[in-house]
């Protein structure tokens, strides 16, 4: 399974070089941070799901946090850690961190 992570640094459908190289790139999971808009050419390799985080003065950033997948993503919002420092973000800091599953087609299970 090929994972790509990368801050894009506000990025939108304009950076044609940057969506070059992910589609180059061709993983199964793409990760992005600080996203502003994901090109259609994308969308039709890529389920998508796009968060924008909210600042802690309460308001929503200009920009989202992106899953993109080859396979299915289920949004239902959940996180699971031992960590209490990391629940108290993913609560109280909606969209810095993303908790998803993602079910790639390779990796599922025959139905019988």
């Amino acid at each position: 399974m090929k994972v790509l992570t990368w801050n894009v640094n506000k990025a939108g459908e304009s950076r044609r070089e940057l969506w070059e190289t992910v589609q180059r790139e061709d993983a199964e999971i793409v990760l992005l941070q600080e996203v502003t808009r994901v090109p259609r050419c994308l969308l039709r390799d890529y389920q998508c799901h796009l968060i924008r985080p909210r600042y802690f003065e309460g308001h929503n950033a200009r920009f989202s946090t992106a899953v993109l997948s080859k396979g299915l993503v289920d949004a239902t919002p959940y996180l699971e850690s031992r960590l209490d420092w990391l629940d108290r973000i993913y609560g109280e800091r909606y969209g810095w961190i993303v908790g998803c599953e993602v079910t790639l087609k390779s990796h599922c299970c025959p139905i019988d």
